[in-house]
């Protein structure tokens, strides 16, 4: 049992200065990482510093951050020997509503740091909720672009305010374990009392 334990202890060990050691060597040859979103696509970012060339860029996504799987990439030479490089790479089909991964690897160089980011699907309804049902927390997203302060009324089934809050961003931090096991409903406004979001939160225990 004790040589068992042993293995394990010396492989994981080793696995962390070797992951450390990748982290570390990424500085020498990647500049800059950057992910942003726009209209439901993500755009990938990064610069290979000068004196670095790689044999293609591999791009990678996952949705834990765990397992990826190759979206897309870049053949031929990477990088040059001369000067810094920038490179673009557009996920067109993104997972909706949970966190996209990405990384890249760039040939011989290795792996770059993950970077992660929430898609958002507002097509179908006018917010989303994570998760949902909720037990100790949720998040209620919707659409402010201009960051402008809306408020967030919380009903239970008899109509009784269980809840208010304010924002200025684009979703509520709601801490449910303070709220009995029910279905509520919750409406959304803005600065003019004008409805602009109205849903059902369910609860449970």
């Amino acid at each position: 049992m004790r040589s068992y334990l042993l293995v394990w202890i010396i492989f994981f060990s080793m696995a962390n200065i070797l992951l450390l050691q990748r982290i570390n060597a990424q500085n020498d040859f990647l500049n800059n990482f950057t992910i942003s979103t726009n209209n439901g696509q993500v755009y990938l970012n990064w610069v290979i510093a000068s004196g670095n060339t790689c044999d293609g860029v591999r791009v990678f996504r996952s949705s834990d951050s765990v397992f990826f799987e190759q979206i897309g990439r870049i053949d031929g030479v990477c990088g040059s020997p001369f000067s810094s490089v920038s490179y673009d790479y557009i996920d067109t089909i993104p997972l909706p509503n949970q966190m996209n991964y990405y990384r890249l690897e760039l040939g011989n160089l290795g792996f770059s740091m993950i970077l992660g980011v929430l898609i958002i699907d507002f097509s179908k309804n006018k917010y989303q909720i994570f998760p949902q049902p909720a037990q100790d927390y949720c998040i209620i997203h919707f659409q402010n672009p201009l960051q402008q302060v809306h408020f967030l009324e919380i009903f239970d089934r008899s109509g009784n305010l269980q809840k208010k809050m304010r924002t200025y961003d684009s979703s509520f931090f709601i801490q449910t374990n303070t709220l009995p096991q029910s279905v509520f409903l919750f409406r959304i406004s803005n600065s003019s009392g004008q409805r602009l979001v109205s849903g059902k939160l369910m609860v449970i225990r």
